[in-house]
């Protein structure tokens, strides 16, 4: 998985974590209704993901410094893991189709596919929470 990111950062796909400044093209042309919604989509898609990856440096802090029992862990982190990997395959997708021109996107078959996927894994929601059957 961070073989697929390494690549989509050296083809500048991926915008740095540490970059808030728009491209200079961003700025020159205005965005229509639906490239606004797309932007929103990708930034808020970054973001959740860039969260959930401090949540799972933060459970592995805890592990390994032993602060909490491994239960406690176990609880409260559950399936953190499979969520950060679906959430970073699901960013490379949006990010793929993001590239491609707007009448080549399909958004709706993205979502389509990706709600599939964690009930095909065995996955499903519980409380907001995703859960292994």
């Amino acid at each position: 998985m961070q073989r697929i990111l390494d690549i989509l950062k050296e083809r500048n796909l991926l915008l740095d974590r540490g970059s808030t400044e728009a491209s200079p093209e961003a700025e020159k042309k205005p965005l229509d209704s639906r490239a606004r919604v797309v932007k929103e989509l990708v930034d808020t898609e970054r973001k959740y993901v860039q969260d959930l990856e401090i949540l799972q440096e933060y459970m592995r802090r805890l592990e390994r410094e032993e602060v909490v029992s491994k239960d406690l862990i176990h609880n409260l982190f559950l399936n953190l893991n499979q969520l950060v990997d679906f959430q970073r395959r699901f960013l490379i997708r949006v990010e793929t189709q993001n590239h491609l021109q707007p009448e080549q996107q399909n958004w709706g078959n993205l979502f389509v596919q990706y709600v599939c996927l964690p009930l095909e894994a065995g996955l499903f929601a519980v409380d907001g929470r995703l859960i292994r059957k």
